[in-house]
């Protein structure tokens, strides 16, 4: 029952199609239930060039620029990928915001997937970053684990250090912006896996 309600709360605030007022109104507002921290954060991952809250809007605060604040926002597409994840995930994932002490000290069935912040800039892009003794508490934690896991992390060699012996494959990842350029950067991150 919860879930429904919770499918149908998203479904109605995603029908709500950007501008640029209401980007500002959502910007100046605090989401307030889990629904709201879970909208807001995937509203400004569609709406702003970094996929930020504190990021600035596509197209500008004026909206002079080539693409708009709503360019990447395709309500009827993101509503379909919602039922479609939700109908694949349903009683098999479950997603959690804990501090990575808690939640691997009560989840060694089964496998698990780790986002940390990054370590080179994590701590100016989130809201919570880690410490460098922290990134390695969990290596130590994960490299300790008797259930399969996957992790992601920027390429950095102090985090291929911590998790030496175990498998990382390097990934580009392309990040685009909307302008007359096709591809604006490149990076390269890193999945390391047992």
């Amino acid at each position: 029952y919860q879930a429904n309600v919770a499918l149908f709360l998203t479904v109605e605030k995603i029908k709500i199609h950007p501008t640029i007022e209401y980007f500002n109104e959502l910007k100046k507002t605090k989401p307030e239930s889990s629904i709201d921290k879970a909208y807001y954060g995937f509203f400004f991952n569609k709406t702003t060039f970094s996929g930020l809250r504190k990021g600035a809007p596509i197209g500008g605060k004026n909206q002079t620029g080539k693409w708009k604040v709503d360019c990447y926002y395709k309500e009827d597409k993101i509503i379909d990928k919602i039922k479609q994840i939700r109908k694949l995930s349903l009683g098999r994932v479950s997603v959690s915001n804990l501090h990575f002490r808690e939640f691997l000290k009560n989840n060694d069935n089964g496998f698990t997937y780790l986002d940390p912040p990054y370590y080179k800039v994590g701590n100016s892009l989130y809201p919570v970053g880690m410490t460098t003794d922290e990134h390695k508490e969990m290596s130590q934690i994960l490299n300790n684990k008797k259930s399969k896991w996957l992790c992601s992390y920027d390429d950095d060699e102090t985090i291929k250090n911590f998790y030496s012996g175990r498998n990382i494959v390097e990934i580009e990842n392309r990040s685009y912006i909307p302008s007359d350029k096709i591809e604006t950067k490149r990076k390269m991150e890193i999945v390391i896996y047992v």
